[in-house]
């Protein structure tokens, strides 16, 4: 992974910027998945034992995921939008 990502920003004239927002916003996206897997099993009681998640943690937890989705759909949608030359704001 490194060597690949040291060979796309070794490109002559790309433009670094837009590589650092594409990496940010990849990242962006794949953070729900790995919010989900980890509200799963910090929730398993075999995995956890007695420090597994109460009810007030789960709460948070699915909030915070579900903030993180929202904020995922916003960024898709403004994505989208400014690729049909549409500007939010």
């Amino acid at each position: 992974m490194l060597v690949a990502g040291a060979v796309i920003v070794l490109l002559p004239g790309l433009d670094l910027f837009a590589v650092i927002l594409a990496s940010q916003n990849l990242q962006g996206l794949l953070l729900p998945i790995v919010l989900i897997f980890m509200v799963v099993l910090v929730n398993d009681e075999r995995l956890m034992g007695r420090h597994r998640n109460g009810w007030r943690a789960n709460v948070i937890a699915w909030v915070s995921v579900g903030l993180v989705v929202l904020l995922d759909v916003v960024l898709l949608a403004v994505t989208v939008l400014g690729a049909f030359g549409v500007s939010i704001g």
